[in-house]
Formats: C-alpha cells, sequence, structure tokens
C-alpha cells in the first residue's frame, strides 16, 4: 500500500475492534482508556443477563449531543462533509431557497465551529454535490443552485485555503445532483448517478476521474447494473464500491449493488439478516468493513435508525442505540472519527433544516450488564477532563451515567446524549498526514 493509501486509510480492522472483555457488574470508569460505561442496577436485569452469557453481545451505541463553541452556522441541508486531522469541513447547502458557497470547520478536538477564509475562483452557491478529501485536498464536483446543475470540478487546498478550478481532460459526467462522489485506491475519483438536467431525468452512468492525469473516462460496464437513482450512498472498500438506497423519482430502493473495480462488473448482492428497507437521503460512513447507515427518508417515514452492513459477510444488522434518539432527518452529512459518526445538518421530520451536531458513540453492551464505550482519539482530546455523574431518577432501577464534562445529559426520560480557458492542472494531494474519504 503506498504511503498515499496508508494515510487516506489509517484504521485496519484490527485497531477499530471495540473491546469485548467483561467488566465488573458495578458503575466503572477508566481515565486511561478514556471509556464511559454504563451500569443497569436491578437484580432482575442481573438475572436476565446471567441467563444470556453463552450468547453473543449485540451491538449497541449512544447518541451525544455535545455543546460546540464559537458561531452558530446557518441551518442546512444538501451540503458536504470531509474530516482530516481533527477538523470537519463543511462546504454549501441550503436553507429556505438561499444556497452556500461557505467553508466552515469544526474542531472536533475542542468542539469549535469556525469560518474559513478562501481565495481564488471559488465555486458558486449549491447544494446537493459531492467532496472529496485527498491529502489536504478538497475536491467538489457537481450540485446545483436551485436553477441550473453545474458538472465543474473545484479544489479547495486546505492549507493555502485557495480555491482552483482545473481544467480536466475526456468527458465529463454531465450536470448532475444528488450523486455520489467515492476515492477508490489513492487516485482516482468515481462518480456514479444522480439526477441530471430535466424532469425525472434519473442517471446510473459511472464516470473516473484519474487525478494522475485529470483526465475524465467512462468505463464500459457489465453485469446487473443499478436501477437509476440519486439520493444513494457509495463507499469504497479495497476495490468494490458498495451502492445502497435511493430515489428514482416513483420509488425508493432498498438492495446493495457492488461493484468490482478490476472488471467493472456490477451484481447485485444477496443479504443476510433483516434489511433496513427502502431509503434515500441518508448518510453513509465506513469504519473498517463495516458500513453504516444513518436516518435518511423512505415511503412516508423519516428514519432515525442505524443500520450496519458488513462487507465481510454480506449481512444487515441494526445498531441498537440507547436512550433518547435524535429526530428523523435526511439531506445530513456524517463523518467517522475513529469509532465515532459525527452527522450534521440536514431537514428534521418537519422538513426545516437543521444545525446541529450529534455524535454517535459505537459500542457494546457486554453481558455482565456493564454499556462499554471507547473514546477516540480526536474526541477524547477535549473530552478528557473532570469526570462528572449525571443524576437520574434514586429508585432500584435508575441508570447511573458516567459522561466528560461537555456532553449534555439528562435525568430518566429526557436523555438528549444524545467557463474559461484554464491552463493544465497538475494533482498533488501533499499527503503527510491522515485524511479520510467520508460523507
Amino acid at each position: 500500500m503506498s504511503s498515499l493509501n496508508q494515510s487516506l486509510f489509517p484504521y485496519d480492522s484490527s485497531s477499530l475492534t471495540v473491546s469485548s472483555s467483561v467488566f465488573n457488574p458495578y458503575a466503572f470508569l477508566s481515565n486511561r482508556h478514556h471509556t464511559l460505561t454504563l451500569t443497569l442496577h436491578t437484580s432482575q436485569h442481573r438475572r436476565q443477563m446471567s441467563s444470556l452469557l453463552p450468547q453473543v453481545a449485540k451491538n449497541k451505541a449512544m447518541w451525544l449531543n455535545p455543546k460546540v463553541l464559537g458561531f452558530n452556522p446557518p441551518e442546512r441541508w444538501g451540503h458536504s462533509a470531509c474530516f482530516s486531522k481533527g477538523l470537519m469541513y463543511v462546504f454549501g447547502g441550503c436553507c429556505g431557497g438561499l444556497h452556500f458557497c461557505d467553508v466552515l470547520t469544526l474542531d472536533l478536538n475542542k468542539m469549535v465551529w469556525s469560518k474559513l477564509t478562501t481565495t481564488g475562483e471559488k465555486p458558486g452557491p449549491r447544494d446537493s454535490h459531492s467532496a472529496v478529501l485527498v491529502g489536504h485536498k478538497m475536491i467538489v464536483f457537481g450540485g446545483t443552485n436551485g436553477f441550473k446543475k453545474v458538472n465543474h470540478i473545484h479544489i479547495l487546498d486546505l492549507v493555502t485555503k485557495e480555491w482552483v478550478r482545473p481544467e480536466c481532460k475526456g468527458n465529463p459526467p454531465s450536470p448532475r445532483e444528488s450523486h455520489t462522489a467515492t476515492l477508490v485506491g489513492d487516485e482516482r475519483i468515481v462518480i456514479f448517478g444522480g439526477s441530471g438536467e430535466g424532469h425525472a431525468n434519473y442517471l446510473n452512468d459511472l464516470h473516473i476521474l484519474d487525478l494522475r492525469t485529470m483526465s475524465w473516462t467512462s468505463p464500459e460496464l457489465k453485469g446487473d447494473l443499478p436501477i437509476p437513482r440519486d439520493s444513494h450512498s457509495t463507499l469504497a472498500i479495497g476495490n468494490k464500491l458498495i451502492v445502497y438506497g435511493g430515489d428514482s423519482g416513483d420509488q425508493y430502493h432498498g438492495n446493495v449493488h457492488m461493484l468490482d473495480m478490476t472488471t467493472m462488473t456490477w451484481s447485485k448482492l444477496s443479504i443476510q439478516g433483516s434489511p433496513p428497507g427502502v431509503r434515500a437521503g441518508h448518510a453513509a460512513v465506513n469504519i473498517g468493513t463495516k458500513v453504516y447507515i444513518i436516518g435518511g427518508v423512505g415511503d412516508k417515514r423519516y428514519y432515525n435508525d442505524v443500520w450496519i452492513f458488513d462487507i465481510c459477510n454480506f449481512s444487515w444488522t441494526q445498531l441498537d442505540i440507547r436512550f433518547h434518539q435524535p429526530q428523523g432527518r435526511f439531506s445530513h452529512t456524517a463523518v467517522a472519527a475513529g469509532m465515532d459518526i459525527a452527522i450534521y445538518g440536514g431537514c428534521g421530520e418537519d422538513e426545516r433544516p437543521l444545525n446541529e451536531l450529534l455524535v454517535l458513540q459505537v459500542g457494546a453492551e457486554h453481558l455482565n450488564g456493564v454499556y462499554y464505550i471507547p473514546m477516540c482519539k480526536p474526541f477524547g482530546t477535549y473530552w478528557n477532563q473532570e469526570k462528572k455523574i449525571i443524576p437520574g431518577e434514586a429508585d432500584a432501577n435508575s441508570k447511573t451515567l458516567l459522561v466528560r464534562n461537555n456532553v449534555e445529559a439528562f435525568g430518566k426520560g429526557a436523555y438528549e446524549v444524545a467557463s474559461e480557458k484554464l491552463p493544465p492542472y497538475h494533482f498533488d494531494s501533499g499527503v503527510n498526514g491522515d485524511s479520510k474519504r467520508v460523507g
């Protein structure tokens, strides 16, 4: 694996495995490992759990609602988000007919929002575009300003804060929105699907941008192609693209398709377990070989659930969320930092834009009754402060929660824990640190 590829995918499956060791069945907090634990102190619970000891623990998680400092960004949906070196970069989006072209940063170590001042040939206001992070370059493609869809490439250098619009060779994808852009390896960006100009013009074409030559190609595809769609998700694991969900105007989709980037062959996967159903406008991230699907909209329903697709055994599992869950939403973004997933913005169940930040911490429910969550490095820096006990109901069925002191938590029943000609462009990612495609 090249140094660039290593920096883009710094986590292997072993480093991303949640500990499954058994803890003492009383509230336990380890400062050294930055853990968050929860114990259910009831005799009934202990009897129930003891009968389940031979069984495998279920996947569990908890939503947190961090206190965020700095200015308050406008609500938005249809924006993009990328994560690199402790910072989440948000670009564009829409709110009430107003389209944005600003770049926001959220320091996930300090939980502080900032506005990034940029120079150069900035992209115009837009939503439903894509953004891919390669080294210290954020590559933006497509989108719409509500009247016109575009197919331009803009690149923001996160070091110099300068935008450029490179001239690319070959035939670019047609103008589109609500497509996906996915980094494969360290030098190819794959554009798939979306909706083009005109009414109900849903797409299932595929285009590749070679970052070495800045040239577009449209390879010949074989196999069982996905139905044309937009608002789907596409993630790369190795040389495979995983496509889930989407909207074709008259129907939502819930199948999983895989593209082998070596043979350029599509296949429709046969999946084990109960599927999450049809949906679009969801957020998706991969951690190791697991793809996390968060929220979205389906047939007359807004989702707030989280599903895991395991690429190793082609199986679906619903993540069991403890305590209060956020409202359903769509057209939001998600970025992964270690074992934590931060989601931002989107449209809520009343179809009003949101600007809240939520953090999903992925953990495991241990069979002795202790709830254990590892704090990932980027978030742990700021949260590793004096511990704080949040009291709940003082009865036999109460829950004792140990959390860091900048996470809001509440008592029982009220948890929030929740186009001009341009000179030839040479792409240089300049990767020296860790960065990762997300969103």
